[in-house]
Order: structure tokens, then sequence, then C-alpha cells
């Protein structure tokens, strides 16, 4: 289950999910039939460079770069 915490929307229609319940952030495309994961690892939280820990809220800036607000690991 999904439990997106935050969202953003850029200008191409692209969704992006911080899903705090499973450490990701998620991203959807326009017209796209599933989610793909862009950063953490599903369900695992952690303070590593590929990990997230209650991701909770995010930016994209216009060159596409992710921004995490990452609450665990402050």
């Amino acid at each position: 289950m999904c439990g997106c915490s935050s969202l953003f929307v850029n200008s191409a229609g692209s969704i992006y999910c911080s899903d705090s319940s499973n450490q990701r952030v998620l991203k959807i495309t326009p017209f796209a039939t599933s989610a793909s994961v862009i950063a953490g690892i599903s369900g695992s939280a952690g303070s590593t460079s590929n990990q997230l820990s209650n991701p909770s809220g995010i930016y994209v800036d216009g060159t596409g770069a992710l921004y995490v607000a990452d609450q665990g690991n402050a």
C-alpha cells in the first residue's frame, strides 16, 4: 500500500510521491500503468546513500533534480 505524504507534479505532468510508509519516492508518468521507484528501497528504512527514512517532502527543480526532506535522517 502506498502512503503518499507529499506530492509534486512537474511541467511534463509526471507525479512524484513521497511514500513515507514504504521508505521510497515514486514517479508516475502520464499514461503509465504503474509507478517507478526513483529513490529509496521499498520497505527498507536506513541512512545509507540509497535508503530513506520517512521521506516527507519532495521537490523537483527545472533540471529534473529531486530533493527529498527525509525526516528520519536529520
